[in-house]
């Protein structure tokens, strides 16, 4: 039998905690496009100018 002991503190840190990590799972989703195909994330007049 395990003893669960939460006060107010480890509460607090536990829901930080997911903040932070639905954040970080928002920032990669976001990034997967651009990173399979950074072609697409470049505008045609930047693109252009590179050559």
């Amino acid at each position: 039998m395990r003893l669960d002991r939460t006060n107010a503190f480890t509460q607090r840190k536990a829901e930080l905690e997911k903040e932070r990590d639905d954040y970080l799972k928002a920032i990669r989703r976001g990034l997967q496009p651009v990173l399979r195909e950074p072609e697409k994330t470049v505008l045609p007049t930047r693109r252009a100018a590179a050559v």
